[in-house]
């Protein structure tokens, strides 16, 4: 069934899998995390120092994204979640090209239609229940002693 579609057809869907498994969350507020780094980026565009005036954490590219972000629609949490479909999207897709580069077309495939499952399961913080299977398979597999 894998051999039915191109590597290209088959990244369209991953793609639109990973923006569909977003749709629900458009209307939803935003986390502490997200409202933070949306006002980290709103200070330092209005001149606060990063780092010193407006401080997190969080590297700069995060926060150059979040900054980019805030000139769609204002900033609104609808406008910041579309743009993480599409950036899911992106992802994906990037994700499938370099494992079709590294490991062929089933893990390129396999990797395009489960990545965005995972990253929906680490926004709700189940994403212990996808790890932990496959930790054990492969304990099994690679024995340490």
């Amino acid at each position: 069934m894998l051999d039915r579609w191109s590597p290209a057809a088959w990244a369209a869907l991953a793609a639109c899998v990973a923006i569909v498994v977003r749709l629900p969350f458009l209307g939803t507020p935003l986390t502490a995390d997200e409202g933070g780094y949306g006002e980290v980026a709103r200070l330092w565009s209005r001149g606060a120092s990063l780092y010193d005036q407006a401080w997190v954490d969080r590297p700069q590219g995060l926060l150059l994204v979040f900054r980019g972000m805030l000139h769609i629609d204002g900033g609104s949490a609808t406008a910041l979640r579309l743009a993480a479909a599409l950036g899911s999207a992106l992802l994906v897709v990037l994700t499938m090209v370099i494992a079709l580069w590294l490991a062929g077309r089933i893990p390129a495939i396999l990797a395009g239609l489960l990545l965005p499952g995972v990253a929906v399961a680490f926004y709700f913080g189940i994403a212990v229940y996808l790890v932990v299977p496959f930790r054990e398979v492969a304990r099994l597999l690679f024995p340490l002693s």
